[in-house]
């Protein structure tokens, strides 16, 4: 809402802002934290230091104070030191 398109909106479905924040992922039992890079009506980018799995279930929250939102990878590609990965939400509650 207050962040800039990124310059890559000529091959994206959703146009992503610029939103960076911590936040928390979890996979399972596992409890990932994350930083966002980017985000879209259906999704976000995040920056993990572990590998995730493509079409893994994750559940995403900005906080303790916020509620999980259930989620799956997208996508996740390797960058140095860190895991670039895509978050597509499920607003399905």
């Amino acid at each position: 809402m207050f962040g800039e398109a990124d310059t890559h909106d000529i091959k994206r479905s959703r146009r992503r802002y610029s939103w960076r924040r911590p936040m928390e992922l979890r996979s399972g039992k596992r409890m990932h934290y994350v930083y966002s890079r980017d985000i879209s009506e259906d999704g976000i980018g995040v920056v993990c230091r572990s590998r995730l799995g493509e079409t893994t279930q994750v559940e995403l929250r900005r906080d303790e104070n916020d509620p999980w939102v259930p989620a799956r990878v997208a996508h996740c590609t390797q960058t140095v030191g860190a895991y670039k990965v895509g978050i597509e939400l499920a607003f399905d509650f």
